[in-house]
């Protein structure tokens, strides 16, 4: 530690001198200067005398102690040189300020003064200050619209600026977006210079308004910005300077009293936009999927069973689907190819039952033997109750989206009318997010409440089976679905989402650890004697508290209705296949005249006329 006495007066210099002899002094003095430079000063230095403030203020940020001499000089004895003598009797003290600076005024006489241009006023308009973080500003935007937005874009900002630009474009009251380019390299000045001369050119434009939303950008760009808008602010008081706080659901307005509690602005639609794609439709918007939604029964029953019987149900879909697609034969165990007809709904099972599924077939064929397969056929999934043959059950499907509907697609039609009942800000099933061939971009659930977005994944498959990787290496279902729901949730929502995993299968240890470690809930059994009814009840109590914790930090805003996701293209075709196929799609037999039901082999009466007509002719010939 060094210690300076500055001063340019023979006075104050003999002055320390002789205190410093008499040793009541602070500190001892190292150094008599006539001047300081900053540049030679060290963190701990100690610096005694007078200076100008700013050079305090810059000792202080150095961590240089300053000690000022102070005196109580009589107005007939200023600007004179003072002794020693003197000095002690106008009562010299040395006195350790803190010196901070507050604001600073900017007085260039050259400098126009910035004000409003004559004429009729321009429109409002917001400036942005994009990042990879773009949801904040457009909820602002949402809460605070202008006919014209400016976003400030850096060079490595540019992608986000353009998905930013069709968030803004699809809002209801869409602005003109104007993106201006930025130097991300500049310091503190620089950016404070390109600030103000942003600010100069709309305040000479006699804007309507200016909001400016500080929320983006970089650190250094959002403190320029914010100091420019503060000197505006003395000369336009049409100005807002913008912070919005979504954690605690506010807008803070940094030249009023008081904050404003946000509302429940964004929808669905908006969410999947705001990752840069936009969505290709979902599967609840279908009134096929509005149907199956209605079988609560059927669901019920699944859930409240054993788990072998959904593992069977699933098993056997997925042979419906092969025998469908006219995969081979011997790669099915559960169907007889030459009794079946996949074309007109019939499934027969096959007589000789194979090993690997004998435990899985019993169980299933008791379930739809009895209360199971009568709800279906009651809630039109088959066209009669399952019947039995030589062989096992025969199953005769209304339609060909059933084999889906079976396979899985009724965990999620049950899943979205516990969400609707639950009635959240916007929600939707099956969203297809973009468009690129052969990848799998569809989240089963998205829910939006409160500004904040919940991401589902529901499952019905045994997420503990492997899988090859194209490194060779081995994953499970169960990781590779955490690994999905983490990567598109980070992608769709970023900071503003909670990502949940339904299961009605058990999920190994390993992949229920890899889903905390991502912060993924899961709701799955937990033993495989425990039925998925249990997991799926502490998801519904989960999500109404999901929904009151957001709701209460942004209430539902009536005058903003959610823009509506349209139908899939997938199940737009599972439409068109279900009008084609006509297997008997609403028409139970007992609903259908005697003449028009199915009879023996599958014949109803008038068939059978015409077939004994036909046997008559043939013996007669």
């Amino acid at each position: 530690m060094t210690v300076y006495f500055v001063s340019r007066h023979d006075g104050a210099l003999r002055w320390a001198r002789i205190l410093q002899k008499q040793a009541v002094l602070p500190f001892d003095i190292d150094e008599y200067v006539p001047h300081i430079d900053p540049e030679q000063l060290h963190k701990g230095d100690v610096v005694i005398g007078t200076l100008p403030l700013r050079e305090v203020q810059r000792l202080r940020e150095q961590g240089v102690r300053f000690l000022n001499l102070d005196l109580q000089v009589p107005p007939d004895m200023r600007g004179q040189e003072l002794t020693a003598t003197q000095m002690t009797a106008c009562g010299a003290t040395l006195t350790e300020y803190r010196v901070t600076v507050k604001e600073t005024f900017e007085l260039d006489p050259l400098r126009k003064k910035r004000g409003r241009a004559s004429g009729s006023p321009r429109p409002a308009v917001t400036i942005m200050l994009v990042s990879q973080e773009i949801m904040p500003q457009f909820l602002g935007f949402l809460h605070v619209p202008t006919p014209e937005v400016i976003l400030i874009v850096t060079q490595s900002m540019a992608r986000r600026a353009d998905q930013l630009k069709a968030l803004l474009q699809n809002a209801p009251q869409a602005p003109k977006v104007q993106g201006l380019p930025l130097d991300e390299a500049v310091g503190y000045l620089a950016l404070r210079a390109y600030a103000d001369s942003r600010m100069d050119e709309l305040l000479s434009e006699n804007r309507e308004r200016i909001v400016v939303n500080l929320t983006g950008g970089t650190k250094l760009m959002s403190l320029a910005f914010g100091d420019a808008s503060r000197t505006a602010l003395r000369e336009h008081d049409q100005l807002d300077i913008l912070y919005v706080d979504t954690a605690q659901g506010r807008l803070e307005f940094l030249n009023r009293a008081a904050p404003e509690n946000m509302l429940a602005v964004l929808g669905v639609a908006d969410a999947v936009l705001a990752s840069g794609k936009a969505d290709a439709g979902c599967a609840s918007a279908a009134p096929l999927f509005r149907k199956q939604m209605l079988r609560t029964p059927v669901h019920n029953a699944l859930l409240r069973g054993d788990q072998s019987i959904i593992a069977a149900l699933n098993s056997m879909s997925m042979d419906m689907e092969s025998l469908r697609k006219g995969q081979k034969s011997e790669k099915l165990k559960w169907f007889d190819t030459q009794a079946s007809s996949p074309k007109q709904g019939l499934f027969v099972m096959k007589k000789e039952v194979d090993p690997s599924i004998k435990f899985l077939r019993q169980r299933l064929e008791g379930a739809l033997a009895g209360a199971l397969g009568r709800s279906l056929h009651q809630h039109d999934v088959l066209i009669e109750p399952p019947t039995r043959t030589e062989n096992g059950l025969s199953l005769r499907l209304t339609r060909p989206s059933e084999i889906d509907y079976l396979k899985g697609g009724w965990l999620e039609a049950h899943i979205a009318s516990i969400i609707e009942k639950a009635k959240p800000d916007d929600w939707a099933c099956g969203v297809q997010i973009g468009s690129e061939a052969g990848k799998n971009n569809e989240i089963d659930a998205i829910v939006t409440c409160g500004n904040r977005t919940l991401l589902i994944e529901i499952k019905t498959a045994n997420l503990a089976r492997e899988s090859s990787q194209d490194d060779g290496e081995k994953s499970t279902k169960g990781q590779d679905t955490i690994y999905k729901l983490d990567s598109v949730g980070h992608e769709l929502a970023r900071n503003f989402n909670d990502n949940w995993l339904v299961s009605v299968r058990l999920l190994d240890q390993a992949d229920r650890d890899r889903a905390e470690d991502k912060r993924i809930t899961v709701f799955a059994p937990k033993e495989s004697k425990e039925p998925a009814s249990q997991a799926i009840a502490d998801f519904e109590q989960r999500l109404h508290a999901w929904i009151a914790q957001h709701r209460q930090k942004a209430a539902v805003d009536a005058t903003h209705p959610h823009r509506p996701l349209a139908v899939s293209a997938e199940w737009e075709k599972r439409q068109k296949q279900d009008d084609k196929a006509a297997y008997g799609a609403g028409k139970r037999i007992g609903q259908q005249s005697a003449s028009e039901a199915p009879a023996r082999g599958g014949l109803n009466d008038q068939a059978m006329g015409a077939l004994a007509k036909l046997k008559a002719e043939m013996s007669a010939s």
